[in-house]
């Protein structure tokens, strides 16, 4: 796998972004994993973010600068402004009217998250990159035909439930989310608050559906491995399509779950059809710096 040096331009509008948000941040009011679990089975469980999630699911704290909160922006808001550039160009090339859209207006603003300038993401309006990354990953899914057919989405890893909501907005498509409990109480809340309680199917209701599609941004390649062994078994087996976009070469090793070779090699044992694909839109300039890889089957 080719990395390309960065450009002085991209490190330079980054660094930009990194000083200007830092100083923005606000700090979490609140911390630690809710769940009271010693030993935590994802890189997220021992960080703020699922006591942030408690909080706000409990109403603790108000949604009002949720995305601004330290604790949020180390999991969650995480997209910086080069990569922003890069899902608005896809989302320019590809359907550049939810640009404009009220519905992804109402997703980008919930939280009041920290945004860049239209001049600089070449947007006709202000945007959180994090925002500009589901909305780029939502309309590269359904130009995939991932969602033919109407399956259910299986999210692995839903953050405050971002993804889950652009891909209802764009498609009408309703996901079951998986994640810690107080993660997953705290997407719903905010599907409610957007008025898109439809979006959630409960696990009751996942049987009903003929098939059912698999992603994961992130998260998949963050648990122990026998969390993805669960999780093989509970969601993947049987799955029509996925989509794991995968960090393990950075949390593989600290967390003890499995490389990509070795997820890939895992999955076919299960046999799942899964390969490495290299040549994907969606891989931005951080994920190629990063060495994130994407796994579909």
């Amino acid at each position: 796998m080719i990395r390309r040096p960065r450009k002085w331009q991209e490190r330079l509008h980054d660094r930009f972004w990194v000083e200007v948000t830092r100083r923005l941040a606000v700090e979490s009011p609140v911390g630690g994993c809710a769940s009271g679990l010693n030993e935590p089975s994802s890189v997220s469980e021992s960080m703020d973010w699922p006591g942030i999630c408690h909080a706000f699911a409990q109403c603790r704290i108000p949604s009002d600068g949720f995305r601004r909160l330290r604790g949020v922006r180390d999991v969650v808001e995480t997209v910086g402004a080069v990569d922003g550039r890069h899902y608005a160009a896809l989302v320019c090339r590809w359907a550049p009217e939810w640009l404009l859209s009220p519905d992804v207006a109402s997703v980008d603003s919930w939280g009041d998250p920290l945004t860049w300038p239209r001049l600089l993401l070449g947007t006709p309006r202000s945007f959180s990159p994090t925002t500009l990354r589901y909305l780029a990953t939502a309309l590269w899914m359904e130009r995939q035909g991932l969602f033919d057919g109407n399956p259910a989405i299986v999210e692995i890893g839903v953050g405050f439930g971002g993804l889950a909501a652009m891909n209802q907005i764009i498609g009408g498509h309703r996901t079951h989310m998986v994640d810690l409990p107080d993660v997953e109480e705290c997407a719903k809340k905010f599907l409610s608050q957007l008025g898109l309680d439809e979006t959630v199917v409960e696990r009751k209701e996942l049987d009903a559906y003929p098939n059912r599609v698999v992603i994961s941004n992130y998260a998949f390649s963050e648990l122990e491995s026998g969390v993805q062994d669960i999780y093989l078994n509970k969601y993947l087996i049987g799955s029509t399509h996925g989509v794991i976009v995968s960090n393990a070469a950075i949390f593989a090793t600290s967390i003890g779950g499995r490389n990509d070779d070795q997820l890939v090699g895992w999955l076919r044992d299960a046999g799942i059809s899964a390969y490495i694909d290299e040549a994907n839109d969606l891989r931005s300039p951080g994920d190629a710096l990063c060495g994130v890889r994407m796994i579909r089957w």
